[in-house]
């Protein structure tokens, strides 16, 4: 397993054949969910998600889901990694329903400016 494949979604190690064009479209854009969950979870707590092995598999090893609710302690924001870092794609959250989260909800950018406090600590600490 490269550093690539550690970013890649389940269902793209199995390389997923699906006949349908409008499907096989869908399930593209979940794999890309699964890249912005690797990338969410790795810039809240500056790990990866996945432990470093040569035989990495994303189905068998575990997300370290006790390392970002450690960090972040904020449910919110580990609820919205956890719904796009699910195995089954068809459980994962998509991109264009980020928006309609609880935790980007709470931000409401059109109404208020974006404020420190909104951030989980650890974030807040490294870059404001």
């Amino acid at each position: 397993g490269t550093t690539k494949d550690r970013h890649s979604a389940p269902e793209a190690w199995d390389q997923l054949k699906l006949y349908n064009s409008a499907v096989l479209f869908d399930v593209t854009l979940l794999w890309d969910s699964w890249a912005l969950g690797h990338l969410i979870f790795t810039m809240l707590t500056g790990a990866f998600p996945f432990p470093s092995s040569h035989t990495f598999d994303c189905r068998r090893d575990e997300i370290n889901w006790n390392l970002l609710e450690t960090i972040v302690q904020q449910p919110q924001a580990v609820s919205f990694v956890r719904v796009f870092l699910c195995v089954d794609f068809e459980q994962r959250l998509r991109i264009s329903d980020t928006l309609s989260h609880p935790w980007l909800k709470a931000f409401n950018a059109r109404k208020r400016p974006f404020k420190k406090a909104d951030l989980p600590i650890a974030l807040a600490a490294k870059f404001c």
